[in-house]
């Protein structure tokens, strides 16, 4: 079929009908008409006829944001020929996408991006794209309209529930809890309406949680005392709460002895002096009914320090001939007082047996305590209970509770521990869980995790014996415990006193007691037993519900990984006849970013093992820790820093490393990347094993090559805190 003829076109097809050799143009209104002869052959032209439909337009809502975050808009548009223009509006209004405010994608594939930043109510509006497709066709698309929320902070500030008493000596936690919509600016601490001096030996802000912000106070003195204040700024206001805070003297030191020798025997005390003290100043008596001796004026008596352990002091007496009333003061304290008794008769408790006995009464303080610190959560029992019934699964609840508990009285050792363990918001051991904490660390969880391992070392003992030097040394590690824990009770600081200073009588007294400790052994043995057991279940219980949400997200990225790989073919057959495979990337969810509890003994883990923090001094081995797991191929992990610090890589299976004073003594043969000022950085880790760390706001990566490293095995990422005051803080989303 041949024809002469006209055709009229739109102005902007001009370009598309160049071809045509043109003879004629006339300008009519906004129409050219192109008048030529030419005989055509209609069957030899070819017009595809998704041009000529208009495009399908489908614009994703944003109801809500949040006062100066960054809002998208995301359109998909089907049957998008070549050409095509995309416009966005505001209301009636066209938004200029040169106004930096705005950032907006050119069409890519099927996609577009509307980007607004800092978005405030005067953002506030519908907002609508429009496409044209290059025949003139178009479609549009409005969305609902958009709400900005925002309010300026709320603040509760309060002494935490993980803090010590408030009395020298002691460690002292502040705690806000902030509510801030947009999120703050600006945290800010003081003290008596000025700022907190730099000194990192006493003070310790941890702003990173911006829900939670905490100041802790170390070695707390009288000096410490006054009304501190928090300051959070978000872009709609400022609010400041304050607490008064009266540090107390602290007067009470706690010493512990034997109350039995033999004749011409020898007497071993030890006590450990707080450290805002001097020990110069301690002066040990002995009283009799008629004198009242300082015994470093005796020769017989040796009074020192451990070289490692400085703030330790060991008395010891020798040839003992008389009894007496033995106490330590400094200046305004005083220890509890310790009757020593001279006797090679059988009628009294051998001085071993009697420490043993003496040690097992201690362990009815102890419980006592841990009932205390659970009376003080922020929760009532009933609730606490009830979280806790919905973390035990299968038959844990009846084999460790056969009856429902109407308060912590009803609970032992092992029960109070698992409800620490498992439903209070507890910063981890510093050892972990279910190990023994050294003695330098006493935070809450330290301390009910060693009220726990002295209870079971007890019932290991079958001798039913304790030397002076091993009581003296857990006696002291375990009243620490009970005075922290207590917020040092004054009745329980009492009971201490008078179980240190008890005489067990031979006979049926004895008896009894021994009868008491082996009850007391069963019991606690099979308690342990179900608390294991409990332990394993719920741990079991978290993989299960874990590998389950994996199996879903898995699934579910697969199906739409399928879906979008046909789409990106059909895509591929209208506009290009390169082949490119660019499936849409589904992320995996990922577990929250914590670090492993495999650290040096100079870091400090805060925050629930999200935030490492470096103390003591540079000589003090390195400030090395790792990310909890080994990292994924291209997964993202936010930190946030302060001063200096290295970041590296390994194969070693960190989790075998013990925990020592110098894990990087451990790590020479790993290489560390460095770099100056910055404040926050995203690492990932390429598919060759590149390290790559975008800093701060930057778009382009720092690529960091390890020769040595593939991933064809585990990555792990290591992270060294190059000086005390360092700190780092991990997340899964951006800081």
């Amino acid at each position: 079929m041949e024809c002469l003829c006209g055709i009229f076109f739109p102005l902007e097809m001009v370009g598309n009908v160049m071809a045509f050799f043109l003879e004629n143009m006339f300008l009519i209104g906004n129409v050219c008409l192109f008048a030529f002869c030419l005989v055509i052959n209609l069957d030899r032209v070819f017009f595809p006829s998704e041009y000529l439909e208009s495009p399908v337009v489908r614009l994703q809502s944003v109801p809500e944001a949040t006062y100066h975050e960054c809002v998208k808009y995301k359109v998909t548009i089907d049957k998008l020929s070549p050409n095509s223009k995309i416009v966005w509006w505001k209301g009636s209004t066209i938004i200029d996408l040169n106004n930096p405010k705005y950032k907006a994608s050119t069409c890519d594939g099927d996609n577009a991006v509307l980007q607004i930043d800092k978005v405030t109510k005067t953002d506030e509006d519908i907002y609508t794209v429009k496409v044209y497709n290059s025949v003139g066709k178009e479609e549009s698309c409005s969305s609902k309209k958009l709400k900005v929320v925002g309010d300026p902070p709320n603040v509760c500030l309060g002494v935490s529930y993980e803090s010590q008493p408030l009395k020298c000596g002691y460690t002292i936690i502040l705690e806000a809890n902030i509510n801030s919509r947009p999120s703050p600016l600006r945290i800010q601490w003081e003290k008596n309406d000025k700022e907190l001096p730099k000194d990192e030996n006493k003070f310790l802000i941890d702003n990173v949680n911006i829900l939670k912000a905490t100041l802790t106070i170390f070695n707390a003195n009288i000096g410490d005392k006054g009304e501190y204040s928090i300051s959070v700024t978000n872009a709609l206001g400022t609010k400041k709460k304050k607490i008064k805070i009266e540090i107390k003297e602290n007067r009470f030191i706690c010493i512990s002895g034997p109350v039995i020798v033999g004749q011409s025997g020898e007497i071993k005390f030890q006590t450990i002096y707080p450290t805002h003290v001097k020990i110069s100043q301690g002066k040990w008596t002995r009283k009799t009914k008629s004198t009242c001796t300082d015994l470093a004026s005796l020769k017989e008596v040796s009074i020192g320090n451990s070289p490692d352990k400085p703030m330790v002091q060991n008395v010891t007496i020798t040839n003992v001939q008389e009894k007496g009333e033995y106490q330590l003061c400094l200046g305004d304290m005083e220890s509890n007082k310790i009757n020593v008794f001279i006797d090679g008769s059988k009628n009294i408790s051998l001085e071993k047996q009697g420490n043993c006995l003496r040690f097992y009464e201690l362990q009815t303080v102890s419980t006592k305590a841990l009932r205390k610190k659970l009376d003080m959560a922020p929760e009532s029992f009933q609730v606490i209970w009830k979280k806790f019934k919905k973390c035990c699964k299968g038959n844990a609840k009846e084999f460790l509770f056969p009856k429902k508990p109407k308060s912590p009285n009803d609970l032992d050792v092992s029960r109070l521990y698992a409800i620490f363990r498992n439903v209070i918001d507890l910063k981890e051991p510093k050892n972990g869980w279910g190990r023994k904490p050294s003695k330098i660390n006493t935070n809450t969880a330290d301390d009910i995790e060693r009220i726990r391992i002295h209870r079971n070392e007890l019932c290991h003992n079958s001798s039913f014996e304790m030397t002076t030097d091993d009581f003296n040394t857990a006696v002291l590690d375990l009243t620490g415990a009970i005075r922290r824990l207590s917020m040092d009770s004054p009745k329980l600081t009492h009971e201490i006193s008078k179980v240190l200073n008890k005489v067990f009588v031979d006979g049926c007294e004895i008896n009894r007691m021994m009868d008491e400790i082996k009850q007391f052994q069963k019991e606690a043995e099979k308690s342990e037993y179900n608390l294991d057991k409990l332990e394993a279940e719920i741990k079991a219980s978290k993989i299960e519900i874990k590998e389950n949400t994996l199996d879903t997200t898995k699934s579910h990225d697969e199906k739409k990984n399928t879906n979008d790989k046909s789409k990106e073919i059909q895509l591929q057959s209208k506009q290009t006849n390169e082949i490119k495979n660019v499936p849409e990337r589904a992320a995996e969810k990922q577990d929250v970013m914590k670090f492993l509890d495999v650290y040096d003994n100079s870091v400090n883990m805060l925050r629930s093992c999200t935030l490492a923090f470096r103390t003591g001094l540079l000589d003090q081995g390195s400030g090395i820790c790792f990310l909890r797991r080994p990292l994924n191929i291209e997964e993202p992990v936010f930190i946030c820093k302060h001063l200096s610090l290295k970041i590296g890589l390994t194969h070693m299976d960190v989790e075998k490393i013990n925990n020592t004073l110098d894990i990087g003594s451990q790590l020479k043969s790993i290489e560390f990347c460095e770099h100056g000022n910055y404040t926050k950085a995203r690492i990932s880790v390429s598919s060759n094993a590149s390290l790559l760390v975008l800093f701060d706001d930057s778009d382009t990566p720092h690529v960091h090559n390890f020769e040595e490293l593939s991933t064809d095995k585990p990555l792990w990422l290591v992270f060294d805190l190059c000086e005390p005051g360092t700190y780092v803080g991990l997340s899964n989303v951006t800081f």
